[in-house]
């Protein structure tokens, strides 16, 4: 069955020290000095036998602030990306502020990456100025997607 490595993944995210926030349930890491918090990954059946893997990506800022990113992830029965998506809320004190990025598809993993990055990268610019970790944020998203996918496994014991 396939399957997220959850403890695998909080490793990546978090050098070696899994996920040790919000009762286990978060990892947080700095990716150019900026601080994210990332919580693990839930998943449900699709494509067939493939599965859908849905995670949210938060940039916390001066709390109680926050931006929030739901990345979306369709990998087919034999652990292929087959497309991503997500739905960025910035917190700019205007609730219509949002980045939503269409699916992208791709015939890897690293090309759907590279182009959702893209895509985030243009669609937030207009909302960095004064916050240069938002700016960050489609790095983060693109590493997350390879992360994930590094981390899925077919194990026919896992029930």
């Amino acid at each position: 069955m396939i399957h997220v490595n959850t403890d695998q993944l909080g490793a990546l995210l978090n050098a070696g020290y899994g996920w040790n926030q919000e009762d286990g349930n978060a990892a947080s890491y700095n990716n150019n000095r900026f601080y994210y918090v990332v919580w693990k990954p839930d998943t449900s059946v699709s494509y067939g036998k493939g599965l859908f893997v849905s995670t949210r990506i938060d940039r916390p800022d001066t709390p109680p602030t926050s931006d929030c990113c739901v990345l979306m992830l369709w990998f087919d029965d034999q652990g292929t990306l087959l497309q991503a998506g997500t739905h960025i809320n910035l917190d700019t004190g205007n609730p219509a502020n949002s980045v939503s990025c269409s699916t992208v598809t791709g015939a890897s993993a690293e090309d759907i990456a590279e182009d959702l990055q893209k895509a985030i990268a243009a669609q937030i610019q207009q909302y960095s100025g004064d916050r240069p970790g938002r700016a960050n944020y489609s790095n983060v998203v693109k590493r997350h997607i390879l992360d994930v996918s590094a981390c899925i496994s077919l194990d026919s014991r896992r029930l």
